[in-house]
């Protein structure tokens, strides 16, 4: 089923999902989510295997642990630009095609990213440093990682080693879903 969450509920501003909101609804596939969202929970969406739909608000500054654990449906993660903190395990067994990091992410707990997208474009200029478990299911000889032009030293200081394929670009790729996003790359 879908799932709309409010902007305004009993005269209240709604800002956020809560802890363990929609935990393992599997008949969840689609959620909005509106823009006056600035944090996700943890584990407010764990287990909804079905979800195939999610697109954060733009003024989302927060993910927390977990929130996305195990929803193994999600096509394509697109973080949006001005989230900072992405919890632990945040995205943990998901099998999106890509995902995309804004550059202002300052902190990403461990195991958040341990997914198997085709594509990972990071536009981190200063990117945050990473645990040898971050990519723990990452498929390293297929994964194509994006990174900003001259950034490739600084990638490998942080920890970023798991990805035999890098490829630095000069601009920002569309945030586009499914067959376009391939077109463009």
């Amino acid at each position: 089923g879908k799932i709309t969450i409010p902007s305004e509920a009993n005269g209240y501003k709604v800002i956020g999902v809560g802890h363990g909101a929609f935990y393992n609804c599997e008949i969840l596939d689609s959620v909005f989510i509106p823009n006056t969202v600035t944090y996700i929970g943890n584990e407010a969406f764990i287990g909804c295997k079905n979800l195939v739909s999610a697109d954060l608000p733009e003024k989302l500054s927060s993910i927390g642990d977990g929130a996305f654990s195990n929803c193994t449906g999600l096509p394509a993660i697109i973080i949006p630009e001005g989230v900072i903190t992405i919890g632990k395990s945040a995205f943990e067994d998901c099998y999106p095609v890509f995902a995309i990091l804004p550059k202002t992410i300052t902190s990403i707990g461990s195991q958040a990213l341990a997914f198997r997208p085709a594509y990972l474009v990071s536009y981190m200029e200063n990117p945050v440093d990473v645990d040898q478990y971050m990519f723990e299911r990452l498929t390293s000889s297929t994964t194509i990682l994006y990174i900003p032009k001259g950034t490739s030293a600084k990638y490998e200081a942080a920890g970023w080693t798991q990805f035999l394929k890098i490829k630095e670009i000069d601009e920002k790729l569309p945030e586009s879903r499914g067959d376009q996003f391939y077109e463009k790359l």
